[in-house]
């Protein structure tokens, strides 16, 4: 039986998190993160910029309908400019993303400055990580988890507690501010994940709006794949299944419903 002290810093450690672990939980889903998975819907991709001590950290997420499905999360540890290049660009070519958010803070000037020559400045957006644009972007992922509207992978421990580490503090004059108190299970990681998390659903945000609830006529993830179409005009029975966060065929009987 937990003493009571005990459960009083874990009922703290709870009250203090910015996504307490309930919240994380319910956006787990055993279809996220599987590249194989991507429906070829519109994609967005947030960069948290790291070099020496904290992660270099790409999320990948696609828009269905309403819900942003996450498709890949790489990481870099102590990896040069040279490497990170390669691997957003290999991530470029297989998602073709509508917007690619980043972190343009100290290192991360170049970096971005890079991107935007590569892919375009419309589809590059730079992010200088101030106290307000970290309460912002960091008030839309818990927004986006909130209302259900992100899923990410299952069971990953080092996941789980990357997007717990970062806390809100209130001064004494009453100002709010995001902190991170610890290293995320070791591994070099100062809420980088979270970070990446953030930048890539304000992209999705800042390329078709808020999430209202309603599937987005913009959003194509069929885009690519063969329609063949019948009577009934719905393509051949293809159908966007938001919670297995991919295109159903007709064909796939016996595909396992995560809910």
């Amino acid at each position: 039986m937990n003493n009571p002290g005990e459960y009083e810093i874990k009922w703290l450690d709870e009250a203090l998190a910015w996504l307490d672990y309930d919240l994380i939980n319910a956006a787990e889903n055993p279809g996220a993160g599987h590249p194989d998975r991507y429906a070829g819907g519109d994609t967005y991709v947030g960069v948290d910029i790291g070099l020496r001590k904290d992660l270099w950290v790409a999320w990948v997420i696609e828009r269905i309908g309403d819900v942003c499905w996450t498709r890949e999360i790489c990481t870099l540890k102590r990896q040069p400019f040279s490497v990170q290049d390669v691997v957003l660009d290999t991530l470029f070519e297989r998602y073709e993303p509508v917007l690619i958010g980043m972190d343009q803070t100290g290192m991360g000037e170049k970096p971005v400055e890079d991107a935007q020559d590569r892919y375009g400045a419309g589809r590059v957006e730079g992010y200088l990580m101030s106290g307000p644009t970290k309460l912002r972007l960091a008030t839309g992922l818990k927004q986006a988890l909130q209302d259900r509207k992100l899923r990410i992978p299952a069971g990953d421990r080092v996941l789980r507690a990357d997007l717990h580490s970062v806390r809100k503090e209130v001064s004494s004059s009453g100002t709010s501010r995001l902190v991170v108190e610890r290293e995320s299970e070791g591994d070099g990681s100062h809420a980088d994940r979270f970070w990446a998390a953030a930048m890539a659903i304000d992209a999705a945000g800042r390329a078709l709006g808020p999430f209202e609830g309603q599937a987005d006529d913009r959003v194509s993830p069929m885009q690519g794949m063969d329609q063949p179409t019948d009577a009934g005009g719905d393509a051949g029975g293809y159908r966007i299944d938001t919670e297995l966060g991919m295109v159903v065929s007709p064909y796939s009987a016996g595909l396992a419903h995560y809910g």
